[in-house]
């Protein structure tokens, strides 16, 4: 058996397929998701692409006059006000429990440019087409939900099948007085033998008005004005606070929206075919922002493919919580998880940065507690790398000083005078250590060699091989080398800096350079220096990096990134490598700092660490010296290790190393 069907019920009609819009009585059912940006941006796209004879959304209808002044102050965030009476409560809302704590006093409505209501009035308003708020005053606001909205679907699938699907779903349909007031405003706005007038409403609205809209209207008595209702701008904490779609969100909207503009050449283009990119590459483009942002501040290199994962990981997460997108809870937290604090930190700000109004539009500001709007927030800390140089009760975070004029901070600079930092030297010097250890844990293993046995044990017997050459009827003895295979001079070479010559060049030629002049290109590291160590804890060291002068970070402190570095001890015999005559054939710089380790070096083995072995010249030099060459691939030192050893700081002088904590973060 089946059920049955009113005749010629449109509602019906449109739930079979058999017609592709909901239109009764010259109105035009658009049933949206309130405070979605998909839906705002499917919205714009249909009254741009046929525009109607009228724009009508579910907006109290006393917000009729002060409408056009708020949609002037988008795309920032600008929020309604007014007291709240007892009487007043939304239709939808359930009625109180015992004991349950009052609403806030203060009703709050949210202006966002993301909102489909909004973007709908703002597009009419553009367009010169009529519109109206349709809704009844009930005077309780709009509940300011933090769930955020999972309309990622939206993007991809027709919009006629969620609409069908939220008609179908829907089981608490609005009252019949909200309908009667709708369907009064609807009937006027409507215009016979013209376009039907667009309908913006969720699908609570849609039964209650298309039975209304088919019987005599005669509107109910309401309030039609509020004489205390305010307009305000929200605070950069509001705004963070009650925006349904992050504020980094909203910005890439109005690009989008801008390039849809009627004034624009190619509006029509892309308001047929062409929606706002999805979140997910929306948060790409934020991220992608952020990395180029932390590289600036930190004058590092964070690679790209950190950001596959991380992304993967949010979107995994979110599946976990049965949504298709994650919050901005999940995506901070990912970002902090996967590189570091600061990272995070400014990928929050990117996320959650307000958006300012447009020029001369202006309103006072609203400042609100989340406690003051009955909302719930969560929190997230950042530990950033920056120490603490106040009291932990007068301030919780430090800003870092600002040159007082352009090029202020280069005077100090004296080659004579320069020294490094030391807690980056406490850095450098304990991973050289640790990679010695292991160099010479690797060695001790590949140094046991097995004899037959014939007038002496050496280091013990060797069972594996005695029952190997059982056949031959001989013991066979182990010979331990590891005691002489003690790791010297350690080369780290980050980046070999070809001067871009190793494309052009085989592997076999690009060792020696008949008159040492680089190749045509910008040199990446320019800057070549070598440093004895300050007492006998610390090594000699030479390294090339970037330029110092492109990016001082304090009065005579310059911020550098290592390409490769050469690290010996005992300290006091390092000379001027880079301006030697013998090592001038070298082509790489890498190549030259090898060179000089195996000159330098105390000990038999001079560990090279990189991302290729070394040329096969200069393992021939170091048999012929009587060394040994041992290389172990870059990838074996974690990235975010690799991270903070390549940083270093360059200061002008012993003296700067007192003030030199407040602009340089900790390693």
């Amino acid at each position: 058996m089946t059920g049955a069907r009113t005749p010629g019920d449109p509602i019906e009609a449109f739930l079979r397929h058999e017609s592709h819009t909901l239109v009764v009585g010259g109105v035009e059912f658009f049933v949206a998701v309130p405070r979605a940006l998909e839906w705002a941006a499917l919205a714009r796209r249909r009254i741009v692409c046929d525009p109607p004879a009228g724009v009508a959304v579910v907006l109290p209808e006393t917000l009729r006059p002060h409408i056009l002044a708020a949609l002037q102050l988008l795309p920032a965030l600008a929020v309604f006000t007014h007291p709240r009476s007892e009487g007043d409560r939304a239709t939808d809302e359930p009625p109180r429990a015992a004991g349950e704590p009052s609403p806030p006093a203060l009703a709050v409505l949210p202006v966002e440019a993301t909102d489909v209501r909004w973007e709908a009035l703002r597009s009419a308003v553009e367009l010169g087409i009529p519109w109206r708020p349709v809704a009844p005053d009930d005077g309780a606001g709009e509940a300011l939900d933090p769930a955020e909205p999972d309309t990622l679907l939206a993007s991809s699938v027709d919009a006629v099948e969620l609409m069908r699907l939220a008609i179908l779903e829907e089981t608490t349909p609005v009252d019949a007085d909200a309908a009667r007031v709708a369907a009064f405003h609807l009937q006027e706005l409507a215009v016979p033998g013209e376009n039907p007038v667009l309908f913006v409403c969720t699908a609570a609205w849609v039964r209650p008005v298309v039975a209304a809209l088919g019987a005599d209207v005669h509107t109910p008595l309401r309030r039609v004005r509020r004489e205390e209702l305010r307009l305000h701008l929200a605070s950069e904490e509001l705004a963070r606070w009650i925006s349904a779609e992050p504020l980094g969100f909203v910005r890439q909207y109005e690009s989008w929206r801008a390039g849809s503009a009627p004034a624009d050449a190619n509006w029509r283009l892309v308001a047929e075919g062409g929606l706002p990119p999805d979140r997910y590459r929306m948060t790409v483009t934020l991220l992608e922002e952020t990395r180029r942002l932390y590289e600036e501040e930190f004058s590092t290199r964070l690679p790209a493919t950190v950001l596959t994962p991380l992304i993967r990981y949010a979107r995994n997460l979110a599946l976990t919580q049965s949504r298709l997108f994650p919050t901005r809870y999940d995506l901070v937290i990912a970002a902090r998880s996967f590189v570091d604090h600061n990272f995070g930190w400014t990928f929050f700000q990117q996320l959650n940065t307000a958006i300012p109004p447009p020029a001369g539009a202006d309103a006072p500001r609203l400042e609100l507690t989340p406690e003051e709007l009955g909302i719930i927030t969560r929190t997230v800390s950042f530990a950033l790398r920056l120490r603490q140089h106040v009291p932990r009760f007068l301030s919780a975070y430090l800003e870092r000083p600002r040159e007082p004029r352009p090029g202020a901070w280069k005077k100090d600079f004296d080659e004579a005078t320069m020294c490094s930092y030391q807690p980056e030297d406490i850095l450098i010097e304990g991973t050289a250590a640790r990679l010695k250890e292991r160099g010479t844990e690797t060695l001790g293993e590949r140094r046991q060699l097995s004899h037959p046995f014939t007038s002496t044990l050496l280091d013990g017997l060797d069972v594996r091989e005695t029952i190997r050459h059982w056949y031959e009827k001989r013991i066979w003895v182990r010979e331990d080398y590891s005691g002489r295979a003690k790791v010297g001079s350690v080369v780290i070479v980050f980046d070999e800096d070809d001067d871009g010559d190793s494309a052009r060049r085989p592997e076999d030629r690009e060792l020696l350079s008949p008159d040492g002049a680089n190749a045509a290109g910008p040199e990446r590291y320019p800057y070549r220096a070598h440093w004895h160590g300050e007492h006998t804890q610390e090594s000699d060291m030479a390294f090339y990096a970037t330029d110092p002068e492109a990016h001082v970070v304090g009065p005579g402190i310059c911020r550098c990134e290592y390409g490769g570095l050469l690290l010996t001890t005992p300290p006091g015999r390092m000379w001027p490598i880079w301006e030697d005559p013998r090592l001038r054939h070298f082509r790489r710089k890498s190549q030259l700092l090898l060179a000089a380790g195996l000159q330098l070096t105390r000990d038999p083995v001079v560990l090279y660490i990189a991302p290729r072995p070394p040329h096969p010249f200069l393992k021939r030099v170091a048999l012929r010296m009587g060394l040994r060459v041992l290389h172990q691939p870059l990838g074996s030192i974690s990235p975010q290790h690799i991270l903070r050893l390549r940083t270093f700081h360059i200061l002008a002088s012993h003296q700067t190393r007192t003030w030199a904590h407040r602009f340089i973060p900790d390693p």
